[in-house]
Formats: C-alpha cells, structure tokens, sequence
C-alpha cells in the first residue's frame, strides 16, 4: 500500500503540475487574449468574487472551511490520532496512506466541491441548451406552418380580391349599361309627359325636363354607333321641337295678350299719354318673372343649339312687334304734341323732345331686362326706330325753320348736353339718332356759315361811318362813356337778320372784325375739329381781305398814317382774340395735280419722241419708259395759315407805320446827308462852301427840321393812343424818336466837323437835350378840331372774345410775351423792344407766335 501510495501520488502531483502548466500556457500560447479581453476577465474575476454562488439544495459556502480534528483524525494536542492498533509496519503505511489521503482529500476538497458544482452548471447548461434546441425545433416547425398557412391566407385573400374587382367591374358594367339604357328608356317617359294634355311650360318639371331631353340628345349624338340611334336621335328631337313649340306659344301668346290688354284699356280710357305709364309697362312686367326663367334656358343653350338660337330670334321679334305696336303711335302723337308746344322754340323743342325719347328708352331697356338676360343687337334697332320718330320730326325743322346761326348754335349745344354727351347704356340707342340730328345741324350750320362769311365779311359794303376813322373812335368813346360802363355792356345780345349775334365789345372796331371773331366764338362748341379748322382759316382769310379793302379807302380819307394805325389796331386784336382758340391750327395743307407742269412736260417729250423717231424702233422700251417718266403728273401740295398771314401783315404795316412816321420827320436832314455822302472827300472839307450847305442854309434847314420834329413826332402819341393801348403806342413812336435822333446825330456830327464856331453860332445848332425834349413835347393844338387825344387805355380794356362756353383763361388784348425787336427798311433801326412781332428783318418768315 505504501508502494501504490508512493507510486500513485507523485503521479497525481505530476498531473497536476502537468495541469497547472498548461493552464499557464492558455492564456499564453494556446488562448491568447487581447488587453481589452484581459480587461474584461479582471473585472468579471472581480465581480464573481464579490458575488456569492448560487444555492442549489447544499451549503456551499463552507466548502473551504478547514476539517474538524475528529475528522482528520488528530487529537487535541494536534497529534495523528490512532484509531486501531498499529502492530506491523504494513498497518503503519496502511494508516498513513490513509492519513495522507485523507489529507489530500481535505486539502482538496473545496476544490472538489466547486468543481462537482460546476459540473453540476455544465449538466444545467447542457439541459437548458437541450431545452433551446427543443425550443428551436418546435419554433421551426411553428415557421413552416406560419409559412404554409400564410401562403394559403394570402392564396384566399387575392382570390377574394379579384372577386372583389370582378364584382365591381360586373356592377360598373351593370351600372353603365342601365346608365346608357337609361336614356333610351326615357324616350317613352318623356314622350307621355309632351303628349299629356295637362303639360304646361309654367310646371316645376317642364325645365327639368327640358334639361333631360338635352342629356339624351348629347348623349344619343355622342354615340351614333348604337342600334337604332338615329331613330332615338330624331324622337328625342321631336320632343325637343315640341317643348320649344311650346315655350314659343308661350311667350307669343303672354306678349299678345298683354298688347292686347293695353290697347283695350288705351281705348277705353282714350289716355295715350305719360299719364298711363302703368299701364303701359305695369301689364308687362307682370308677365315678366315667368317668361324670363324660359328665356335664361334658352338663351344657355342658344350658344350652342341653332334651334334654341332660332326661337331665341322669334321670341325676340315678338317682343320688339308688340312694343313697336303699343309704343309707335303714343310716341309719334307725344312728338306732335311737343312740336306744337314748342313751334316757335325750336331748341326748346329739342330739348323737350331729346328729354322725352331718352326717358322712353330707358324706361324700354329696362323692361327689356325684366324678361331678357342677354342684350340683342335688335333691341339698339328697336330703339332707333322709336327716336328716328323725334328726328324725322326735327330734320325739316332743322333746314327749313333753323335758318340762323344762332339757332344752329344752340342746337348743337342743346343736342350735345342732352344726347350725346350724357348717353350711358339706357340710351345708347338714343345717341346714334342723336349724333345724327347732331350731323344733320353742323351740316347747315356749316352751309349757312359760308353763306355770311361771302355775304357779311367778304361781300361786306362799309358805309361812310365804317370808314370815319379816327373820328369813329371818338365817337364811340363818347358814346361808351367811361371804360367800366363799356365793359358793363359787353355781352347784350342784338341779333341781326342773319342770325350771328353782335356783342358790344367795343363799337370803334370794324364790323367785320367783330363779326369774324363772334362767329368763331359760336362755332368753336358747335362743330369738329376739322370742320372749325376748315371754317376759321376761311372766316379768318376773308377778314383779313376785307380790311385790306377797307385801307384804301380810310388812306384817301385820313392818310397814310391813319391807315396803318387802322390795320395795326384791327390785326393785333385779331391775333390775341385768337389766342384762346390755342388747339386748334388755322392752316390748311390742300394737295393738287400740276396740270401746267404736266401738259409741259407732255410737251416737250412729245417733241423729243418725234425728234428721235428713228432710234424709236430700235430702243421701243427705254423710248417708251423715257416717256412716261416725263410725262408723269406730279402731285404739288399748297399750305394756307392765315396766322402766318395775320403776322406778315402786322410787321409790314408797323414797319410801314415806323418808316412813313421817321421821313416825315427827317426829310430833310435826310437830304442833305445824302448830298454829304455823295460829295468827293475834298469837296466835304469846304462844305460850307458849297451853294447848298451855305450857313444860312444850314441855318434854314435847322429851323425846318425842328419844326417838322416838333408836329410830326411829338404829334404821334396823340394819334396812336386812339387806337393801340398806352404800352403798344410808347413803343411804336419810340422806334420813331430812336430813327429821328440817330439822324440828326448824323447830322450834327457833320456839321460840328465842317462848320466853325462863328458859323455854328450863327446856325443855331440845337443840342441834344433840345432835340430829346422837342420830341418829347407834344406840339399846342390850334383849335378843337385837331384829333383829340382819346384814353389811353382805352385799347387795354378791351376784353378778349372767347369760344363760347370755354373756361379758358383769357389773354389780355395787348401782347405781354417779350419779342425780338423790329428792323425797319430804309436803314431804319429800332431800339427799344417791340413786344407785338416777332422778327428781324423784312424779309424773314414771320414764326409762330407765342400765347
């Protein structure tokens, strides 16, 4: 025993060394961790042993504590107890194998019972891995099932779906079949409901049904490829025409009815007056609600229906026949009535006539709109008809009766505010008859216009009271008294035979002047723009053509300077009476054939053709083009402005007026500095001896000047003030002052250079101041015969003519707008400003002239 013990326990401690080594070599060699592992197992290694094992039915956690004595066998005193009698040395290696292995055991046994504890886990876990796998087998054939019954599941639900679907598809198809069925089974319903004798238009379902003979047809027509679809399509048309006859004897009979009605209570009453304007529209509109809900169904499916169209028309026509029928007659008797009312007034019967059709047109459209959604082009027709009663009326008035201006003018006026211009939709209708009366008047006005100008302006005859000027002036200064009385006047009103009304604007003016300017006041409001621009340039031409013939006559009487004063006067209050006829343009481009250039020219190559007749055949299409190309008529055009005309007439005579005024003056001085000029440079340096510039006749020629100075000069303002304003006349006789003074300047140049002092003493050569103040002075009047000085201004209150019935500010008589100066002929300079022309030298175009 003691051999088996030595044999066997070196072995066992070598296996366990042997143990212990390779478990040392695990983790080294044959197991290596990384860091993170090793990491990982320290603190597992901790937390296992701060955690107690589990307690599966034994006490384990005393199965490292130490054996008693009585188990290991000791005594007290820690000596091997002896148990049985050790009597050979067999016993003795008996009981200490024994001792020492159940030394063994001891040490060993906490090892041995955590190592039957793990095994104990390894059987557990082999159970519960036992238990997972049973676990897995049963989960897999519980999938194959979930499979096999899913698959079935979802088999049945498409089955189910597609019978679904084809359920709907059989239930649409159902649907759509009795759908498009539908419409031919309603033939018989629809035929019975327009075949019953108690069927009427006015029944909540007639429209209704009106609307499903439509559906039918729209559907009937969309599909012609159905059985018997035309023979469906044209029933479905019949009940439609049936149901359209209908409405049609409807509405006829409604309107007929009502027309009746009226002209029942008309007769009976015999009042066809305003006075039964009830009865006139109140019957009407009764009927009203009823017929326009069947109008607002035809007038929809009119757009797209010729049939609906059609009765649309009809129901139209019938409308406008029995109005026209209870309306013509009333109308034509109010018109005779207000024509005799108003016999005398012909604008007051305009007036009253315009009043009464516009009122009457309105009141019809909105009737109209009672039974009608949609506005006819018929009902514009209708309504003409109705007004064309006022003008067939007024139209012979107008030509026969309107013989004066006056009365044209008015008529414009009239028709302007009360037709033409104050239309609105309600009289639309009304307006275009209107804009014709309108057409029809300006036409005459026109005609008659022409008439006065050659009869009153250019055939105009002045007496010798026309022509007595200045003394014409003064009378009518007297005769107007003081310039707030004259103005108090303007405006009376006296007309003349010829109906152009003359205002008392300022009775020293000619009188075609004052008629030019009121006619075209008249007609600026009356007629167009082209036609006034027309009518003015000749109105204005022919005025101007009349005081060109009225000079000669006023020059023989008065003088030259008379005369020019005359026309100076007369064109500067035409131009600034024009002045607030600023948009329109007193011109007229008129384009002509050069008849005269043509038949020269057809002439010449005439004669070249016969001159070159030999090379004609070889060159026929160059001759021929040759010719054509001169013997093309030319198209010349020619422009007429009379404000062009007006402004070269105003600088001819101002500069005429300055040129007669300064030789008058200056004849003399003049004279003798021509003779200057023409004597030799040896022969001015003994000019006083020569014959005609002897000191005493320098002397005498001195006397002669400043006398002629002093009454021909100075006398200037005196005269001019009668006829331009204060401002005009200082700058007239100032360019004459400047033109006499810059002469004897010349004048007095020569002689202080040619004269000595005795001869100049004994000359008696003025000074300057002299000069400046004789021809300042104005000269003493003899007796009261002379021409009185008149107002000075007297010109300036004169107040422009404007177009009547234009706010437009107005200009003052005088020009106020500075001007270039005037250049005068005959070496004539002006100084000062002229504010009335525009120009510099005779010669230039006159520009536009500025307002």
């Amino acid at each position: 025993m003691a051999d088996g013990l030595t044999t066997n326990s070196p072995a066992r401690r070598r296996t366990h060394a042997e143990l212990r080594a390779v478990l040392s070599q695990w983790d080294k060699e044959m197991a290596p961790l990384s860091q993170t592992q090793q990491n990982s197992c320290m603190i597992l290694t901790a937390n296992a042993d701060a955690r107690p094992l589990p307690d599966f039915g034994e006490q384990v956690t005393n199965v490292a504590a130490t054996p008693s004595r009585d188990e290991v066998g000791l005594d007290a005193s820690g000596r091997l107890l002896v148990t049985e009698s050790i009597e050979t040395s067999q016993q003795f290696f008996q009981w200490f194998g024994t001792i020492e292995e159940q030394m063994e055991q001891e040490q060993e046994s906490s090892f041995r019972q955590y190592h039957d504890l793990l095994t104990k886990y390894s059987q557990l876990c082999d159970e519960v891995l036992k238990e997972i796998e049973n676990a897995r087998t049963y989960l897999g054939s519980i999938e194959s099932q979930y499979k096999s019954a899913s698959g079935k599941t979802n088999a049945l639900h498409n089955g189910c779906e597609q019978l679904v679907r084809e359920q709907s598809d059989l239930v649409a198809f159902n649907e759509s079949i009795s759908t498009r069925l539908g419409y031919f089974v309603e033939l018989t319903t629809l035929s019975q409901k327009m075949n019953s004798p108690t069927l009427s238009v006015l029944n909540d379902q007639f429209i209704p049904m009106l609307g499903r003979i439509d559906e039918c047809i729209s559907h009937v027509s969309a599909n012609p490829d159905y059985k018997e679809a035309a023979l469906y399509l044209a029933r479905f048309r019949q009940c439609q025409n049936k149901a359209m006859a209908l409405v049609k004897i409807h509405v006829v009979n409604t309107l007929r009815g009502a027309t009746q009605h009226v002209v029942t209570q008309v007769q009976s009453t015999g009042d066809s007056t305003d006075a039964s304007f009830t009865l006139f529209y109140g019957k009407f509109r009764m009927h009203a609600p009823r017929i326009k809900m069947l109008m607002q169904e035809i007038e929809k499916r009119s757009k797209t229906n010729d049939d609906f169209s059609t009765l649309l028309s009809d129901c139209y026509e019938c409308y406008y026949e029995q109005r026209r029928a209870l309306l013509h007659g009333m109308v034509v008797k109010t018109v005779e009535d207000i024509c005799a009312e108003h016999s005398t007034n012909l604008p007051g019967l305009v007036r009253a006539g315009c009043a009464y059709i516009a009122r009457m047109c309105a009141n019809e459209y909105q009737l109209y709109q009672h039974f009608f959604h949609t506005v006819d082009s018929g009902l514009d027709f209708f309504l003409e008809g109705l007004a064309n009663v006022l003008y067939d009326a007024c139209r012979p008035l107008f030509i026969f009766n309107g013989t004066t201006i006056d009365v044209l003018v008015e008529l414009c006026s009239v028709l302007h505010v009360e037709a033409v211009d104050s239309s609105g939709s309600e009289t639309a209708a009304f307006a275009v008859v209107a804009e014709q009366m309108l057409q029809d008047v300006q036409q005459r006005l026109c005609y008659l216009t022409q008439n006065y100008v050659e009869s009153h302006i250019s055939g105009f005859v002045p007496t010798a009271a026309d022509l007595d000027y200045p003394t014409k002036l003064r009378r009518s200064e007297t005769s107007s008294g003081t310039v707030e009385q004259s103005n108090a006047r303007i405006g009376t009103i006296v007309s003349n035979p010829v109906g152009v009304s003359t205002e008392v604007i300022n009775p020293g003016w000619y009188p075609t002047v004052t008629r030019t300017l009121l006619l075209l006041s008249k007609l600026y409001r009356s007629v167009d723009r082209q036609a006034f621009r027309d009518l003015s340039l000749e109105i204005v031409q022919a005025c101007l053509l009349s005081l060109d013939s009225a000079l000669p006559s006023i020059v023989s009487k008065s003088g030259k300077q008379h005369g020019r004063l005359f026309m100076i006067m007369h064109l500067i209050v035409i131009r600034e009476q024009l002045a607030p006829f600023d948009d329109i343009e007193f011109s007229r481009v008129e384009k002509y054939l050069d008849i005269t250039g043509f038949l020269a020219s057809l002439k010449g190559a005439t004669a070249d053709l016969i001159e070159h007749r030999s090379t004609m055949l070889s060159d026929a299409t160059a001759t021929l083009f040759n010719f054509l190309q001169r013997t093309t008529p030319r198209i010349l055009e020619s422009k007429e402005n009379s404000s062009v005309d007006l402004e070269k007439k105003l600088k001819q005579y101002c500069l005429e007026y300055i040129a007669d005024a300064s030789r008058a003056a200056v004849a003399n001085l003049n004279s003798f500095n021509v003779m200057v000029d023409a004597l030799p440079e040896q022969a001015r340096l003994q000019l006083p001896t020569h014959p005609s510039a002897t000191p005493a006749k320098v002397r005498e020629l001195v006397g002669t000047a400043t006398a002629a100075m002093q009454t021909e000069v100075a006398s200037l303002p005196t005269t001019a003030s009668a006829y331009l304003d204060t401002k005009t006349v200082e700058v007239l006789v100032g360019q004459v002052q400047g033109n006499v003074f810059t002469a004897f300047k010349r004048f007095h140049d020569v002689v202080s250079k040619s004269y000595s002092d005795d001869d100049l003493a004994s000359i008696c050569l003025p000074s300057f101041e002299t000069i400046h103040h004789i021809l300042k002075e104005p000269p003493p009047q003899p007796d009261s015969t002379a021409t009185a000085p008149t107002s000075a201004t007297q010109a300036a209150t004169l107040q422009p003519i404007a177009p009547q019935n234009v706010a437009t500010p107005q200009p003052a008589l005088v020009p106020t707008a500075q001007q270039a100066p005037v250049s005068t002929p005959d070496a004539f300079t002006i100084a000062d400003p002229v504010e009335f022309v525009q120009f510099t030298d005779p010669s230039d175009e006159v520009p536009a002239r500025s307002a």
